[in-house]
C-alpha cells in the first residue's frame, strides 16, 4: 500500500518539480521496490531508473535513496500527510 495520501504525494511531486517518469519511479521506491523491479514494472532499463533518480538527488542535494525517502516524509509531515 502506498505510504502517503495520494493528494499529498501529488503536491510533493509538484513541489519537487518531478517529471512524470521520476514521480512514478519514486512512487515505486516508496513501495520498497528494487531498481530491477521498478525497471521491469515500467518497461524501462535499470540504467534509466538510476539516471532519473540521480537527477532528482542532484537537483535536491540528496545523497541517495534513503535521503530521498527522509526528504519526502518530512515534506509529507509538513503537509499533514
Amino acid at each position: 500500500q502506498f505510504p502517503l495520501d495520494r493528494n499529498v504525494w501529488i503536491a510533493i511531486a509538484k513541489e519537487m518539480k518531478l517529471a512524470p517518469q521520476q514521480a512514478r519511479i519514486i512512487e515505486l521506491v516508496l513501495l520498497d521496490l528494487k531498481y530491477k523491479e521498478i525497471a521491469a514494472k515500467m518497461h524501462i532499463s535499470v540504467a534509466t531508473v538510476r539516471t532519473q533518480l540521480q537527477r532528482v538527488f542532484l537537483r535536491h542535494g540528496l545523497q541517495g535513496r534513503s535521503a530521498l525517502l527522509v526528504d519526502i516524509m518530512c515534506r509529507a509531515t509538513r503537509r499533514g500527510r
